[in-house]
């Protein structure tokens, strides 16, 4: 045998080396594909670590660079801190996981990275019935002022 052989050929004698090589690519992109999808989370800026902690992070507008938010026990919080961030950073123009808390959500004092990991974090500690008070108690408003209207 020479050194330009494939050795695989004597064993597989109708492979070739190249139908080896991208049998062998084709399985790897299988894995890479089915590792990153168990990571996903139905949540924008949020991903599930190996050991079950989910993670959250965004993406300054205009550069490449990233702010930590944090590790959080639950896909919720982390997306609750992303929110926090992404409606700070983008305004009404950012895509939200829950839009219908964005304006009881923590602001930022400032635009520095400790300041966004700050309410990051209370955003991520508020209770997940804060979204129904917040409903609630926009229709109570809401049927008190049509009461007040139809008074007078």
């Amino acid at each position: 045998m020479s050194i330009t052989e494939d050795p695989a050929a004597q064993f597989h004698p109708t492979k070739t080396h190249s139908q080896s090589l991208s049998k062998r690519a084709s399985n790897s992109t299988t894995t890479t594909t089915t590792a990153a999808r168990q990571h996903d989370t139905p949540f924008r800026g949020v991903r599930k670590r190996s050991w079950g902690r989910y993670v959250s992070e965004i993406r300054l507008p205009g550069k490449k660079t990233r702010v930590w938010l944090g590790s959080f026990g639950s896909p919720e919080m982390a997306a609750r801190a992303y929110d926090s961030a992404a409606f700070y950073l983008k305004g009404n123009s950012a895509s939200l996981n829950f839009p219908d808390l964005a304006e009881s959500l923590p602001r930022p004092e400032s635009s520095s990275r400790r300041d966004i990991q700050s309410a990051a974090a209370k955003a991520a500690l508020q209770p997940k019935e804060s979204r129904s008070i917040v409903n609630s108690s926009r229709e109570s408003v809401s049927r008190e002022l049509t009461d007040l209207s139809t008074e007078y």
